[in-house]
């Protein structure tokens, strides 16, 4: 359900998270990552100057896993930022949809709790 200040206006604003440690940390380890694989892979040729094949597959391993790393930190870089709202904070909610009780309705005198709870007599 939506949700509304308290001046009627929709949506809240409070102090938002842009998650920029986690971006810059993530983009980081990438470059390391990306890096690591490149210096990792040395071309093993044999005597004729063609690629053998172990060194082939030990480049396309290399090659597999440096973009399988790539694309997991990637996707910890795709986080929208997040607004986090702090205790106390008044705002309404707009209901949007039936509201079901399952007994019947008695309000609650907020009042006359408070009252309870620091021991007054209530007449």
């Amino acid at each position: 359900m939506p949700g509304a200040d308290s001046a009627g206006y929709a949506g809240f604003k409070d102090q938002v998270d842009n998650h920029y440690f986690r971006l810059f940390a993530s983009a980081v380890l990438m470059s390391g990552i990306t890096a690591g694989i490149t210096i990792s892979q040395d071309e093993v040729r044999d005597e004729n100057g063609r690629v053998t094949m172990s060194g082939a597959m030990t480049e396309s391993l290399g090659q597999q896993l440096g973009q399988l790393s790539e694309e997991l930190i990637r996707r910890q870089m795709n986080v929208a930022p997040t607004i986090e709202i702090r205790p106390g904070y008044r705002f309404n909610v707009q209901v949007t949809k039936d509201l079901t009780f399952s007994g019947p309705y008695r309000p609650y005198d907020y009042d006359r709790s408070i009252q309870l709870s620091q021991g007054r007599v209530i007449q």
